[in-house]
């Protein structure tokens, strides 16, 4: 539904993996729960309120934080995908999983910072 904000009109939000996986519905799971079975950090399904409150409120920040671990998390769930499917062998697969380690560890972003520790939590 196209929702009003101070009497204008504002742009549906388009959830593009829903859509994608659409097709295969019956046979998907949600993001957070594949995350979960992964064992990463991504601990719940975002609903359009998670965006929609946070957006009325100016809360920008808080859209970005929960968009930027939901892009991390399908990252790393496509780099498992490509090892599982033999794309990449186990020692590709872990220099990019290094590689995404060290490039949140340099981030002074807090979001990314949180979601380094929950991915290394989640992880043991």
């Amino acid at each position: 539904p196209v929702r009003r904000l101070s009497g204008r009109m504002a742009a549906p939000m388009i959830d593009l993996a829903a859509c994608l996986a659409a097709p295969l519905a019956p046979a998907t799971l949600p993001l957070h729960e594949m995350a979960t079975l992964a064992r990463l950090p991504l601990r719940q399904e975002m609903s359009q309120d998670d965006i929609w409150q946070p957006f009325k409120s100016g809360d920008q920040e808080r859209i970005d934080a929960l968009n930027t671990a939901r892009l991390l998390s399908l990252h790393l769930l496509w780099l498992r995908y490509g090892l599982l499917k033999g794309l990449l062998d186990s020692a590709a697969c872990l220099q990019e999983f290094a590689l995404l380690r060290q490039t949140l560890q340099r981030s002074p972003s807090v979001h990314l910072q949180a979601y380094l520790a929950d991915w290394s939590a989640a992880s043991e």
